[in-house]
């Protein structure tokens, strides 16, 4: 389905990224509203904080060490080196769908949100997995063993099993139903998002 969207490329116009853009357009308050209510109980989002993208406005996405309009810089040097084990420009760090700085009880936080338009892009993503063998290089191989060990260290700070709403203690998950675009739109589209209470 073509939204007609212009400042979306063709094949943006379609799945999850529009809703997305539609996610985040409007002013400060509605915005902050919106993203509020994906995020509670977990986090609350003011009309002070910033968040990406901000509806067709500004439409670049978040990859979190580049980021500067939502982490301090050295956040987000520490961030690139928590992932990376070694940093270049080809290396990429994970591509946030919406990002947003937040409050979590009483500290600044993230809210992260992964959006999926329907099941089969949640199935594509779960079944696939990059190859750490050969040909990849030596240090794109190293890149994906400290992903790995990244990923791990992270789960480590949810040690208890989700409820049956898939909310965990440290690290919130949750997955809700977004607005419908008009005919075609799937049925099953939902937003997964997630943040974590570290504070910075």
């Amino acid at each position: 389905m073509n939204l007609g969207l212009p400042r979306l490329k063709r094949n943006q116009q379609r799945g999850s990224k529009p809703r997305c853009h539609l996610l985040t357009q409007g002013t400060p308050e509605t915005v902050a509203a919106r993203l509020t209510a994906l995020a509670a109980p977990f986090a609350s989002i003011a009309k002070s904080n910033d968040w990406m993208p901000q509806g067709f406005d500004r439409t670049d996405e978040a990859t979190l060490p580049e980021a500067a309009r939502l982490l301090p810089e050295a956040v987000r040097v520490e961030l690139k080196r928590w992932w990376l084990a070694v940093p270049s420009n080809n290396a990429r760090t994970p591509n946030w769908d919406v990002a947003s700085s937040c409050t979590i009880k009483g500290k600044p936080g993230l809210v992260l949100i992964e959006a999926k338009a329907h099941d089969q892009e949640l199935i594509k993503e779960e079944t696939g997995r990059k190859n750490i063998e050969a040909p990849v290089s030596a240090s794109a191989r190293r890149n994906l063993l400290r992903i790995e060990w990244a990923i791990r260290d992270a789960a480590l700070r949810c040690p208890k099993v989700p409820d049956s709403h898939g909310h965990c203690p440290e690290i919130g998950t949750t997955r809700c139903p977004t607005a419908s675009l008009g005919r075609g739109s799937s049925r099953t589209s939902g937003f997964r998002s997630c943040w974590s209470t570290s504070a910075f």
